[in-house]
């Protein structure tokens, strides 16, 4: 099943957002989170990147 698409941002409506990945320990698990790059907006973190994607998705909803 494919990835779902990343909506624009829901506070500035940028386009530019990106599923970014940060690791807390080196042995560590990773954590994904959308973040626009036009007002640095970030979304909840997730363990997948599908769920970070699905999180992102629905402030996008919530706020339309």
């Amino acid at each position: 099943m494919p990835r779902p698409e990343l909506k624009p941002c829901p506070f500035c409506e940028g386009k530019g957002v990106l599923l970014a990945t940060e690791q807390m320990l080196p042995s560590g698990p990773n954590r994904y989170y959308a973040e626009c790059m036009s007002c640095l907006a970030r979304g909840p973190v997730s363990s997948t990147r599908k769920y970070a994607i699905i999180k992102w998705n629905k402030e996008s909803d919530e706020d339309a």
